[in-house]
């Protein structure tokens, strides 16, 4: 028998070998995240040279969000029908493009459209990407996925840095130089990336299909059949919905919630920090070090509500980053880093929570109810940062967010009633069984 050890080590060595595609998935990813947080070291800069007020600043991020989120689930509709990657490469470039391209705008509409832009690329990317990964790897999927994220959440620890240090050199106006390694990459991607998804195959004009090394195919859009056996309908699931219906609400709305806090942050921190008079350089160092505390954080709390529950974990972290908060506005020096740090990692683990909880609830539309609870719920707390930028402008940003601690109070609240998919089996079990007999 093979040993576990073993079967990990081949599975990395096939999954970086030359035939390959998913190490230049990987590092697409990380090129498209490296433009993406541009935004919030670039604010205090834009707010300055354009004249905006903190709501406009606020919707310049609502609009990075929105369009990088609520339009994915489109995206992935036309993804589905066709087995050329395009998005692989044009996703990283036009993001590179709109990032770099941000120091030069003129006036609000410009730097707006150049967030739409760098959100559509987004969008566009990122289905064709985990679909890549997930046909690429026969095995070890979860492995593979752990490790694309992975590099998205480097590049979006490198952006901040690398931006401030660029402006720092050649001021505002030559941030456009930035496009310059990210031409580059995009250039190593095309050469060396894929050409298309493997084991995807083109359908016919009334649907589409595809078949891979597991047996898996989906047919003309009538139903799919998969290897082990199993036919089911790509219908749309009505029933389950109709079920966990209210669950699934509360969920939605822990996602925006825990999105407006988080967005509002990452949005606001730098012009508060600068308006203490933080070097520029420093903001965009602290913005990576929260990035990495994020990611981190998320694959621990992950672990722990494995082991201890999914509502009690999600609902104390909640429950706990708010103190944290408040620890880091009124305090000083180191305790108060740790205070900001802290809530940052335990944060981290609020989605993926969210995502496998709405999954085990809905069982048989586990895609979709990622896509509802991270795309949509996003979407809905990326446009309230808008609302954050307004009340900023009134009261001044560091009072502002102190303001929004008590949604991670509600936010709280809700994840501790949200029902669990094991006692809801258990409800649905004892009314069955009072009803017959």
């Amino acid at each position: 028998m093979t040993s576990q050890p073993t079967t990990n080590r081949a599975q990395r060595e096939r999954m970086f070998s030359p035939e390959s595609k998913v190490p230049m998935v990987v590092l697409g990813h990380g090129v498209l995240e490296v433009y993406q947080a541009f935004l919030a070291p670039l604010l205090p800069f834009l707010i300055d040279k354009l004249q905006l007020s903190l709501a406009m600043a606020g919707l310049l991020a609502s609009i990075q969000t929105v369009t990088g989120a609520i339009l994915q689930p489109l995206f992935g509709v036309y993804i589905d029908r066709s087995a050329v990657t395009r998005f692989l490469v044009l996703g990283p470039l036009v993001a590179a493009a709109a990032g770099s391209l941000l120091g030069l705008a003129p006036n609000f509409l410009a730097a707006a459209l150049l967030m739409a832009l760098g959100g559509l690329a987004c969008a566009a990317y990122h289905p064709e990407a985990t679909s890549a990964v997930h046909h690429a790897t026969r095995r070890g999927r979860g492995l593979a996925m752990s490790i694309f994220m992975a590099g998205g959440t480097l590049g979006w620890a490198i952006g901040p840095v690398f931006i401030l240090w660029l402006v720092g050199r050649m001021g505002l106006g030559g941030s456009y130089l930035a496009v310059i390694p990210g031409l580059m990459l995009v250039g190593v991607i095309w050469r060396l990336g894929p050409r298309h998804i493997d084991g995807v195959v083109q359908g016919n004009g009334n649907g589409y299909g595809y078949a891979n090394g597991n047996g898996h195919a989906n047919g003309n859009g009538n139903g799919n059949v998969g290897g082990d056996g199993a036919v089911g309908s790509r219908g749309f699931p009505f029933a389950d919905l109709r079920d966990n219906a209210l669950p699934l609400i509360m969920l939605w709305l822990v996602v925006v919630l825990n999105g407006v806090v988080n967005q509002s942050f990452q949005t606001f921190l730098p012009v508060f920090w600068k308006s203490n008079g933080m070097p520029t350089m420093a903001t965009g160092i602290w913005l990576s070090v929260m990035a990495i505390c994020g990611a981190v954080g998320g694959i621990v709390i992950a672990v722990l509500s494995d082991r201890l529950g999914r509502r009690v974990i999600l609902a104390s972290i909640l429950a706990l980053a708010a103190p944290l908060f408040l620890l880091y506005f009124s305090s000083t020096g180191l305790l108060s880093w740790l205070g900001l740090l802290g809530a940052w990692f335990i944060l981290g683990g609020v989605s993926p929570i969210v995502v496998v909880t709405g999954q085990e609830l809905n069982k048989s539309g586990a895609a979709m109810t990622a896509g509802l609870m991270m795309g949509f719920g996003w979407a809905g707390g990326g446009l309230l940062v808008t609302a954050v930028g307004a009340l900023a402008d009134r009261i001044g940003p560091g009072p502002a967010l102190h303001s929004l601690l008590l949604l991670l109070l509600v936010a709280a609240g809700l994840a501790y009633l949200v029902p669990t998919a094991g006692a809801r089996s258990a409800a649905k079990g004892r009314m069955a069984t009072g009803a017959g007999s």
